[in-house]
């Protein structure tokens, strides 16, 4: 998604810095008044547009102040791309969203312009209500402003004159009907109006007859009264308009005439009763827009007014309103706040705890020889709320204690309300009211507080608002420090709240919450106050940065531990240099989280032992399974930095323990105690996981960005050399007898729970077990083996594909291991002739045969003695058919089939065993999967097929140059054979999908660096090895690099380019792959390899796919390439056609290759350069023919459509066929297929308006033919009934 967003944000660019116009010239006009900037300003501009803005914003005012105020109608303004220009700029403002600070050094300059244009314009037309379209566009540019900036700042800008006041209103009380129609341009004029209403003059001295006709909530006749009821109409707006009515009606309320008046007693009655009396949930907007005019009114109206009406609004907090939502519960948890800070007047109390300075002033002043420690503070404190005892007295007196215990006891309540910023809002009012409370009152709340969200019955949601109210304490100071010992425990448990709902898990937020209480105490309270709890809240941080699930809540206890570096300093241990690897891109991917960071953290002593316990006990029970596997690896990497702390703290035993649990604990206490095995063994180099992970060929080309955020540091790079050296180290002695035969006895005892869907998840978590405890080389007995195998055994019969793949992994490492003599190697031996035996059987299941075939390459190579493997070659090569797209035999079953025979003979092989006799049969086999193009109901499965086809042959030609090269036999491959190799794998280089692209590519690589050199070489073999020479490919990189766009050319992407070169230099040659995945990079490469006849064809096979394809980048670039090879390789073009022709005898009645063919050769056919052909005529003959053949009684029309063209361009290229080919295409156009028939029409029609044709058709006939192909409608079903007759007309021609 990043890159998406990058590419759409890069197309924006591109159109609008492009866009050119020419400047208006505002001379004898309406003049746009220009701002001057200061020095200081313009040195401090950071707005890199800011000249295009000022620009863009003078000419579209000067554009609409001279066509609708002045009414000028030259030709340079009707030219004026306003639309445009408009989007320009609001693009421009968008880019400005998350740093709007940003503007504010011209936002004079934009805003006053456009406001006065805004003033002109209503003042002049808003009596003839014809308010034109462009002046909705111009308004929404500045909504646009007001969006990022804040209503606020524009606000300060608007022209506030009194006779303002009459067409504002005016304009408003016209459009005041349908409120959601071009809302924007009204949102702006009641800011305006908004602005206006604050002029220094009592309102009931303007005299005017527009203010009358409004009756609302008031029937009073006044002007104040007026102004009121128009603002009450657009709080029913569902816009942002509402939010701008409720800010205006508080802006009028703040007014003293009006405070004067009892407008504001009526309005908060009418506004309650309003409330209560709505239950219908179509009036929620409304709802919402009263209780957001009360909150503001509050907000900004005078305490000493305001207080004494305070009772009225109290029962909307008591009683439960009709009507209910978010919103409302948000409007109503805001109103309750403002009610209390309405009733408590702003004061600092003094009990609350103050860290040190507050200010840098207060800082520099301080007179360091007499400092005063926080303890002489807390003694001047004392004295200072003994002085203060009177003004507290006071400071109550006018506070009506029982609505504010209302106020207090809602503001809890709506801690656990089921939306987050319905809490969120609860947890500020809060703060905000304990810290007007004296120091009795705040710890009540305190007490209720824990006592209402933190007991063993509350949910997520009580969790999480109870942990906002917290961080807003803590933030405040208002948590004394003996009150820390009593939330830091909660603080702790809610950085690992998990609750199991079903089949997720729930605590995120709780998690999120409890990580900004973490960092508010952090930031409020000294380091001698936090030092008795840092260390423990460290700790927890820390594991929860490493090991939480989500990369939000990572990042945020990240940020969380480095304040608290920061803030503690020589407090935390290794702070520094645990901060310097776990950054915020370290942390994004889990498993670098999991498996690099975190051991590198666990090399310090002071945080082993809790990262230990909450991986064994908490991760390990989690309930997402891919945590439980990464928890369980990334336990065996902790356990090699101190074995013997599993040992003395009963790990295992621990694990053991939790097999007689749930689900989840059995689950991941399997793969926990199998990953331990490995570790404590020194085998974790030979973990067959970590192999896979290694040598995978789409992670070893992934992205520089990618790659980055892996980048170890330089501490972790140092611990890594210290890391290795104990890796190898076996702790085996250390493990007890008791435990590794409660480990071995696993697969027995929880047989009793592999029935129904978990049984699943089980059976693959023991066959990983069992994997484990062979890469850990236990010893067990006969009796153990053939128990290990028989669990084996029922896997690989199992219907799921995945527990089938844990099976043969768990095969393949025990039979190397223990099947190498004795009774071992006879189990073997019987299991292996069972499973060829059970695979000879025709009326087996196809999920055993399946299964089954994946086994038979999981054995050793001294199984494999005395075997006959002839049953992979019957299952891989299947049926041969005429077509290639259908089998007898299931395409899992092949796949698998292809993929046993490649490991069977790379293990043969490697033991040096000669298999001359097979070798041929084996490499054709491969060579046949990888031209298996099955399709089913799942889509193109033979995909499958074909790579383990290439992965196979890759194998086998390796194993077999190193068998060359230690026994100095003769090689008996040839180059035919060779070239057939190559030329099959260049096709599927050249097809059109990216994973086989790119694996076909990346095999090609490995074969022309080790493989080829040491077989026969066939024809053009150093032209076609250069392409995949490690130099060209390097070159090729930094030319894909360095294709940028110019006009963004910066000195960022000139230094990436720079580094890029470095890596590539100093890259090994087996680390380097190319983007073969990439259409524009590998077609390019691959296409001019078209010039060597010896692989043309298997090219052109591959090619014509891609070009013909319906895939656009692949169609566009692979077309690319094929365009800039004919131009340059003209004399080719006689032998792409003959190839092209032998490619469509070969694939007659296969649609996959004959459709996108026949699109490939209109392609070809339609260069210039084909006319000049010596053979031409014969070739197109040839090709005209086999294409009869091919559509003769066809039903398919993509077929038919695909023919169309390429007929009309053998009709202009060779006149010899002309009267056969017009005949066809008179019968074609008769066909039962309107898409075809219509498809023709236009192609014929076009040929005859540009070919010279008079030798076949005389040039009055050809007139009304066109007229004829143009007037019917050749996709009309009536056309169907009166096909006989159409026949008739196009004979006459």
């Amino acid at each position: 998604m990043a890159y998406y967003y990058e590419s759409v944000d890069l197309n924006l660019r591109k159109k609008y810095n492009n866009l050119q116009y020419d400047e208006l010239d505002n001379h004898n006009v309406y003049q746009i008044p220009e701002q001057e900037l200061t020095n200081k300003q313009q040195d401090e501009q950071l707005v890199a547009e800011s000249e295009i803005l000022k620009k863009d914003i003078r000419n579209m005012c000067v554009y609409f102040s001279q066509r609708y105020i002045f009414k000028v109608d030259s030709q340079q303004i009707l030219q004026f791309p306003f639309i445009k220009i408009k989007d320009r700029v609001c693009h421009i403002f968008e880019k400005y969203q998350e740093q709007s600070s940003l503007l504010d050094n011209i936002l004079e300059q934009l805003v006053v312009p456009l406001m006065d244009v805004v003033k002109l314009y209503v003042n002049k037309t808003v009596r003839d209500n014809e308010i034109v379209d462009e002046f909705h566009q111009f308004c929404d540019t500045l909504y646009i402003l007001t969006k990022v900036r804040g209503v606020r700042s524009i606000s300060r800008f608007c022209p506030h004159q009194v006779s303002d006041l009459e067409p504002v209103v005016m304009y408003l009380k016209i459009n005041s009907q349908d409120l959601n129609q071009n809302w924007e341009t009204k949102y702006i004029i009641l800011m305006w109006l908004s602005i206006i209403v604050l002029v220094p003059f009592d309102l009931s001295s303007i005299d005017s007859q527009l203010f009358e006709g409004f009756d609302l909530f008031t029937t009073q006749n006044t002007i104040i009264a007026q102004l009121l009821n128009l603002g009450v109409i657009y709080l029913r707006s569902s816009t942002k308009l509402r939010n701008m009515g409720a800010l205006y009606l508080s802006k009028l309320f703040s007014r003293s005439d009006v405070l004067k008046t009892q407008l504001l007693n009526e309005f908060l009655s009418w506004s309650v009763k309003q409330v209560q009396i709505q239950d219908n949930i179509l009036n929620t907007f409304y709802v919402t827009g009263i209780l957001e005019t009360l909150v503001e009114v509050l907000k900004t109206g005078q305490r000493e007014e305001l207080k004494q009406h305070l009772n009225i609004l109290l029962p909307l907090l008591t009683e439960k309103q009709k009507i209910t939502g978010t919103l409302i519960n948000l409007f109503l948890t805001k109103l309750t706040q403002r009610i209390g800070l309405v009733y408590l007047r702003p004061r600092v109390v003094n009990w609350a705890y103050k860290k040190g300075n507050q200010n840098i002033v207060s800082t520099l002043e301080i007179d360091h020889s007499n400092l005063v420690s926080n303890v002489a503070r807390k003694q001047i404190n004392i004295i200072n709320d003994e002085l203060l005892q009177i003004e507290v007295v006071d400071y109550f007196a006018d506070v009506d204690q029982e609505a504010l215990e209302i106020v207090i006891d809602t503001l809890l309540q709506q801690l656990t309300n089921k939306d987050t910023v319905v809490r969120w809002s609860a947890a500020k009012g809060l703060g905000r009211i304990c810290s007007r409370l004296d120091q009795d009152q705040a710890d009540d709340v305190f007490e209720a507080l824990l006592n209402t969200c933190f007991t063993p019955i509350n949910g997520d949601t009580a969790w999480h608002g109870g942990c906002l109210a917290l961080g807003e304490l803590c933030r405040r100071g208002l948590i004394i420090e003996k009150k820390l010992e009593i939330i830091i425990p909660i603080i702790c448990k809610a950085l690992i709240f998990e609750q199991n709902q079903g089949g997720y898990s729930i605590g995120v937020n709780v998690r999120d919450s409890a990580c900004y209480i973490a960092w508010s105490a952090a930031r409020a309270y000294d380091p001698e106050v936090l030092k008795p709890h840092v260390q423990q809240l460290a700790s927890q941080l820390i594991t929860v940065m490493l090991f939480d699930r989500e990369v939000n809540v990572r990042r945020a206890a990240s940020s969380t531990f480095q304040e608290l570096v920061g803030r503690c300093p020589n407090i935390i241990p290794h702070g520094i240099e645990i901060l310097q690897e776990s950054d915020y891109f370290a942390l994004a991917l889990i498993h670098n989280a999991y498996l690099k960071i975190a051991p590198y953290v666990a090399s310090f002593d002071e945080y082993y032992k809790n990262m230990v316990l909450h991986l064994a006990f908490i991760k390990v029970q989690s309930q997402d399974k891919e945590i439980r596997k990464l928890a369980a690896k990334s336990l065996s990497r902790l356990l090699i930095l101190n074995p013997q702390y599993y040992i003395e703290n009963r790990i295992y035993e621990g694990l053991l323990d939790m097999i007689q649990q749930g689900l989840n604990s059995k689950h991941g206490s399997l793969y926990a105690l199998g990953d331990l095995l490995i570790a404590q063994s020194g085998n974790a180099s030979r973990d067959p996981d970590q192999k896979e992970l290694k040598d995978s060929v789409f992670l070893r080309t992934l992205t520089k960005n990618d790659k980055q955020l892996t980048k170890a540091g330089e501490h972790i790079q140092q611990f890594k050399k210290i890391y290795q050296e104990k890796i190898e180290i076996n702790y085996m002695n250390l493990l007890q007898d008791d435990i590794i035969q409660r480990l071995l006895n696993l697969p027995q005892q929880i047989e009793s729970s592999l029935k129904g869907k978990q049984g699943e998840m089980l059976r693959i978590a023991v066959n990983r077990l069992l994997e484990c405890v062979s890469v850990a080389q236990i010893e067990i007995t006969p009796q153990q083996h053939k128990q290990f195998l028989k669990f084996i055994d029922e896997g690989l019969k199992h219907p799921q594909e995945d527990i089938q793949n844990s099976a043969v992994k768990a095969l393949r490492v025990l039979s190397n291991q223990y099947q190498q003599k004795d009774e071992y190697l006879k189990d073997g031996h019987a299991m292996l002739r069972n499973i060829i035996h059970i695979l000879s059987i025709q009326n087996k299941g196809q999920v055993i045969i399946s299964g089954y075939a994946q086994s038979v390459g999981a054995f050793s190579s001294e199984v494999y003695k005395d075997i006959d493997l002839s049953i992979l070659f019957n299952l891989g090569l299947s049926k041969k058919r005429s077509k290639l797209t259908s089998y007898s035999i299931d395409p899992d079953t092949r796949k698998y089939a292809i993929k046993s025979l490649g490991e069977c003979y790379t293990v043969i092989l490697n033991k040096l065993t000669n298999c001359d006799q097979i070798l041929i049969q084996l490499i054709d086999c491969l060579l046949y999967g990888m031209l298996d193009y099955t399709i089913n109901k799942r889509g193109d499965v033979g995909l499958f097929i074909r790579e383990n086809s290439i992965i196979s042959l890759q194998a086998i030609l390796v194993s077999y140059v190193n068998y060359l090269k230690q026994t100095n036999n003769q090689c008996i491959i040839t180059k035919e054979k060779i070239n057939q190799i190559i030329g099959q794998l260049l096709q599927q280089v050249c097809e059109k999908i990216d994973r086989v692209r790119l694996l076909a590519g990346s095999v090609l690589q490995d074969l022309f660096r080790q493989v080829f050199p040491l077989l026969p070489k066939i024809d053009n073999y150093d032209q076609i090895s250069k392409i995949f020479q490690t130099q060209y490919l390097q070159e090729a990189l930094l030319q894909d690099q360095e294709r940028v766009d110019q006009s963004f050319q910066t000195e960022i992407i000139e230094a990436e380019i720079k580094i890029l070169k470095e890596r590539l230099l100093n890259i090994k040659k087996s680390e380097l792959i190319y983007h073969w995945n990439l259409p524009h990079c590998c077609y390019r490469l691959i296409v001019p390899l078209l010039s060597f006849h010896n692989i043309t064809k298997h090219i052109l096979i591959g090619l014509c796919i891609s070009v013909g394809g319906i895939s656009e980048s692949i169609q566009k670039f692979s077309e690319q390439a094929l365009n800039l090879y004919i131009q340059e390789n003209a004399n080719q073009l006689e032998n792409l056609l003959n190839q092209l022709l032998l490619i469509q005898v070969e694939y007659t009645q296969d649609e996959r290759v004959i459709i996108p063919l026949y699109k490939t050769l209109s392609l070809i056919l339609q260069k210039e350069e084909v006319h000049q052909l010596d053979q031409i005529t014969q070739i197109t003959q040839n090709i005209y023919h086999q294409l009869c053949k091919e559509i003769d009684k066809t039903q398919s029309i993509n077929k038919l459509s695909a023919c169309v063209q390429v007929i009309v361009d053998i009709l202009q290229i060779n006149q010899e066929l002309g009267v056969v080919i017009i005949k066809y295409i008179y019968q074609l156009l008769t066909c039962e297929f309107p898409k075809v028939r219509k498809q023709l029409a236009d192609a014929f029609y076009l040929y005859l308006m540009s070919a010279d044709n008079e030798e076949i058709i005389s040039t009055e006939k050809s007139l009304e033919l066109q007229d004829y192909l143009l007037e019917t409608d050749w996709l009309s079903e009536q056309l169907d009934r009166h096909i006989q007759e159409v026949r008739d007309r196009l004979s006459q021609y």
